[in-house]
């Protein structure tokens, strides 16, 4: 069984009478989301894989000889980069916005109004590599409701041995390895 708000997964042990008994809590990461049985090691017994919401692992649970013990982590990585198109949109109070990283990056998310000035900074750091989400609640960086209208969300990625490069350049300066605009409209 897994649990969404905790990072554990209770495995039940059938004991073969049509009774279970509880086995350990195992700690597989934030947020588990699904749960698949199947002989994942071909030694003819149950395993479990727990796939996790908002992470990049899939945990795998094999059942040895009536006891269960994690396996490993898989690690899912995106082989490239990607902002996708923020949900929903039109919105009204939230809007989240989901990007891919294949390689750890230096990372800035920035909302612009309509005429290019900085809204909101949701991201600016490093990120690992992943699938990555932020939400914009319409605010602006001193948590001020903004007016309905068109805004623009940017995200610019940069290796971190390419300091300063994860925001738009000015003149004379390089281009991040990765920028790319949407469009987000805000309705009240």
């Amino acid at each position: 069984m897994a649990n969404y708000y905790s990072a554990n997964v209770s495995v039940l042990l059938n004991g073969g009478l049509g009774t279970f008994a509880d086995a350990v809590n195992y700690s597989v990461g934030n947020n588990p989301h699904s749960v698949a049985a199947a002989d994942l090691d071909g030694d003819g017994a149950s395993d479990l894989a727990v796939a996790n919401s908002d992470s990049v692992n899939v945990s795998v649970l094999l059942n040895l000889n009536g006891t269960a013990e994690i396996a490993h982590f898989l690690e899912l990585i995106p082989d490239a980069f990607a902002l996708h198109q923020s949900y929903p949109n039109p919105f009204n109070p939230v809007s989240t916005i989901r990007y891919d990283l294949p390689q750890g990056s230096d990372v800035s998310l920035i909302v612009y109004d309509i005429l290019g000035r900085e809204m909101a900074r949701l991201v600016d750091g490093y990120l690992e590599p992943g699938y990555h989400q932020s939400q914009w609640n319409g605010r602006n960086s001193q948590g001020r409701e903004l007016p309905s209208g068109i805004y623009i969300a940017r995200l610019c990625c940069a290796s971190p041995d390419r300091p300063g490069l994860v925001t738009p350049p000015t003149a004379g300066q390089k281009a991040p390895e990765y920028s790319k605009s949407i469009k987000m409209v805000l309705l009240k």
